[in-house]
Parts: C-alpha cells; sequence; structure tokens
C-alpha cells in the first residue's frame, strides 16, 4: 500500500487538450482515487475511463461538462476492473445518449473466480456495457476529436485486455493501470507485464497520465524502475526455488522474498 500521497484536485486541468477528472473513489487499491481524462479541445470530448459509479464522481463529471458546456463524442476504457468501467450506465444517462460508443478491448478468457472475487465483479465484465470491441487482432484503432488524436496499444499484463492510449500531439501516454503516479501495481501475468512495459519504454513518453495518481513526467526513469523493481522480483523467486526441494506454495514464496 502506498503512503504519503500526493493531494490531488478534484477537476484540475492538466494541459490544454487533457482535463482530468477524479473518481471520488480513493482507497488503498485506488490511491486518490480513479484517474477519468477528458481530452480534447473542442465541445464534444473524448472519456478516458468511467469511474466506479459513484455519485459525487457523477456530479463532479456534470458539473465540469456543464461549467465548460462539453459534450461527449465516446467513452474510451482501459480495462475492465470495476473502478474504470462501473461508471459506464451512469454517464450515459446523465448526457441522455445511451448509444454513445463505448469503446473496450474484448476478454478472450475470463478472469478466475478468484480474482473477480477481489473486484467484486460478480458479472462478465464484457457485459457491463454495450462495448464496442477494438484492437482484438493486427487492426490499428485509432479516434480523433478536435484537437487531439489518440492510438490504443494493447498492454496485456496488468489484465489482458490492458489497454494504453498514445495522444500524438503531446508524444504523451494515457498509461491506464500498467504505470501509477505513485507507487507500483499488480499484474495478472509477470511475463506479459514486462513485455507491455518494455513496448512503452520504446515509445519514449514525454509525460504519462496514470489511470492512478499524479502524471509522471519522468517516464523513462519510471519505466526504467519499473521493468527493475519486477525483474529482481523476479530473480528473487527464481533463488528461492533453488533454495529448497521443499514445496513452496505462493505464501511461503512471499515469506521468503520479502523477508
Amino acid at each position: 500500500m502506498t503512503t504519503n500521497l500526493v493531494k490531488l484536485q478534484t477537476v484540475e486541468q492538466l494541459s490544454p487538450l487533457v482535463l482530468r477528472v477524479l473518481g471520488c473513489n480513493p482507497s488503498p487499491m485506488t490511491l486518490q482515487g480513479t484517474n477519468t481524462y477528458l481530452i480534447g479541445k473542442g465541445r464534444n470530448r473524448i472519456l478516458l475511463d468511467a469511474g466506479q459509479g459513484v455519485s459525487a464522481y457523477v456530479d463532479e463529471l456534470k458539473n465540469t461538462m456543464t461549467k465548460n458546456n462539453l459534450g461527449l463524442q465516446a467513452i474510451l476504457i482501459t480495462h475492465w476492473h470495476p473502478d474504470h468501467i462501473y461508471g459506464i450506465k451512469d454517464i450515459l444517462k446523465l448526457i441522455n445518449k445511451p448509444n454513445l460508443p463505448v469503446y473496450k478491448r474484448k476478454l478472450f478468457e475470463m478472469p478466475n473466480s478468484t480474482i473477480l472475487e477481489k473486484y467484486s465483479m460478480p458479472e462478465n465484465p464484457d457485459e457491463v456495457a454495450n462495448f464496442t470491441f477494438i484492437n482484438n487482432g493486427t487492426d490499428e484503432f485509432t479516434i480523433e476529436t478536435e484537437g487531439a488524436h489518440l492510438k490504443a496499444i494493447h498492454t496485456p499484463g496488468h489484465t489482458t485486455d490492458h489497454l494504453c492510449y498514445w495522444l500524438e500531439e503531446e508524444q504523451a501516454l494515457f498509461s491506464g493501470d500498467t504505470i501509477l503516479g505513485q507507487g507500483t501495481t499488480e499484474f495478472e501475468d509477470l511475463y506479459d507485464y514486462l513485455n507491455s512495459l518494455k513496448l512503452l519504454l520504446n515509445l519514449s513518453p514525454r509525460k504519462i497520465y496514470p489511470g492512478h495518481g499524479p502524471i509522471v513526467e519522468n517516464p523513462r526513469e519510471a519505466l526504467e524502475y519499473y521493468i527493475s523493481h519486477r525483474q529482481q522480483r523476479n530473480n528473487q523467486i527464481l533463488d528461492a526455488l533453488k533454495q529448497t526441494n521443499d514445496g513452496l506454495d505462493p505464501n511461503k514464496i512471499t515469506k521468503i522474498v520479502y523477508t
């Protein structure tokens, strides 16, 4: 758990093209709350991630859109976790556009029951909304709005369906939960996660807008740290396995690595 969290404004204009609205759902897992982003500079914006369905967030989003005379062109979802998708229905109701496109990568394999229980997800995440599924083969998905061009990048590891988004005009990355603004993140698959981190490192982003926490202003340093940190943990696990012939369950491995 990350302590000493940086205080974030509930609503903040981060750049001429990016306006952040916090999800109003702070917790040890979500840090200051889920970051949602209104992207573009015209009247109709793209919303990246939809929060957890907290009424205070919907009120903040409504007030922000009303104050700035904004509408929505589409919603982009980075991954299936409830703090990123459960707000979709409330947002569509708020703007009275039940058929607004909501883009997400399809889950070709359901998370196991343990993972679903961990995130209090009683249903198939792909059925939470009427998603338009994207980026499921070799096809490249891009979307544009006034002032902004976004490209989807499949970055499995945190989840199998995880997408980051590249903002061409700023050479900036919306990282979802692959990179956080503070601390490190969890992952379902270490091999995929490391490959995704290396892919993002090769993009050389100028800044990272994370799914949780403040902007990452030193992207190369942050990505290199994430990679070395995970590789170090991986090596510690391998060393632990070599040190004993006894059967090791995950709890025993954790005790060896972290003591």
